[in-house]
């Protein structure tokens, strides 16, 4: 772990672009993910379905990169949501709620534009999992 960080998850590709972050990033007893947006399990976006739906992936992806990780989704302390309309709210709340049905983490959300066409949904997340140095 060099400087007392480990990139985990590789590079973060658009098409056939890196973009200049990570996935993300054990520092000491925390894991930082970058924002997520609805994926399914091969990586491929999907910004198809309705805010339930890229709720549902998202968390799906957020908990795949955890994983990689080393933690799961309990490990979970801080979220930040970023949703396009505000009209979305209750039903991304459901969502997020039947991912999150046991002690969930604190939260901010934040209604805002996306570049990239499509997204209703972004969400990173920090984890505590202590004694995981490397």
């Amino acid at each position: 772990m060099a400087n007392g960080k480990e990139v985990i998850g590789g590079p973060v590709m658009v098409g056939q672009t890196t973009l200049p972050m990570s996935m993300a990033v054990r520092a000491g007893d925390f894991v930082f993910l970058s924002g997520m947006l609805a994926m399914d399990e091969a990586g491929d976006f999907d910004f198809s379905g309705d805010i339930a739906e890229q709720t549902r992936l998202t968390l799906e992806a957020v908990e795949r990169l955890l994983v990689q990780a080393g933690c799961t989704r309990d490990d979970v302390v801080k979220s930040v949501v970023y949703l396009k309309d505000r009209g979305d709210f209750g039903a991304f709340n459901a969502a997020y709620g039947a991912f999150f049905d046991t002690a969930p983490p604190v939260r901010t959300a934040i209604c805002t534009d996306f570049v990239v066409e499509g997204v209703r949904v972004e969400i990173d997340v920090t984890a505590y999992v202590p004694g995981q140095d490397a």
